[in-house]
């Protein structure tokens, strides 16, 4: 739970909010009037947050797994949070294990000195090296991660399985060749990008 906080996967409201059972969304400043807008905030944005909770009940203490509601400004009723509307389901994403490349010579032949969304897609994007990430079942225990280059890549990866970026069967989505294309073409982008570019498609 704290490498996600520390990665900015998951903020402390969301902590406040599993830990009471009530969020709060307040008005924008801008009155937040638009129907587009509100609509918003009750699709969209609530399946976010049940893969957001859903990714935080499954690390924590079953004393946590409580019903969660959200209080928007415009309107007293509770909204409940469906933990079952998430996209993708935290369950999916526990079949990766090491593939068959070096993830530290494969950093040092792109030039980068820690993984990125592109570089986590890259290594999965032929047929033959998203398969050998998939753990079967009855398969033995995957090797332990063993280096930090390992642990971030994995998470990375996890992530864009979470959010649909790539497919249950490792390969990149559309929107995942989206990234690995927009980085080709401008391969000198800075690393900030890759969050702004990442944020643009979830919208």
């Amino acid at each position: 739970v704290y490498y996600y906080i520390s990665r900015g996967v998951i903020s402390d409201a969301a902590l406040n909010t599993l830990f009471c059972g009530y969020g709060a969304e307040y008005s924008p400043l801008c009155n937040g009037d638009t129907r587009e807008y509100r609509n918003f905030l009750t699709t969209d944005i609530m399946k976010m947050k049940a893969q957001t909770f859903a990714l935080l009940k499954s690390q924590l203490n079953p004393f946590y797994d409580r019903k969660i509601s959200i209080i928007h400004w415009y309107d007293s009723a509770e909204h409940v949070i469906k933990i079952d509307t998430a996209p993708v389901s935290v369950e999916a994403i526990s079949n990766w294990k090491s593939g068959s490349r070096s993830i530290e010579k494969e950093l040092k032949k792109a030039g980068l000195t820690s993984p990125t969304y592109s570089f986590a897609l890259g290594l999965v994007s032929n047929p033959s090296d998203a398969s050998a990430t998939m753990l079967t079942k009855g398969a033995d225990k995957p090797t332990p991660l063993a280096t930090l280059a390992e642990v971030q890549t994995r998470h990375l990866s996890e992530l864009l399985q979470l959010r649909s970026f790539v497919e249950s069967s490792h390969m990149p989505s559309p929107f995942g060749n989206a990234i690995i294309s927009a980085f080709k073409s401008h391969p000198a982008s800075p690393a900030e990008f890759h969050d702004t570019l990442f944020i643009a498609l979830e919208l």
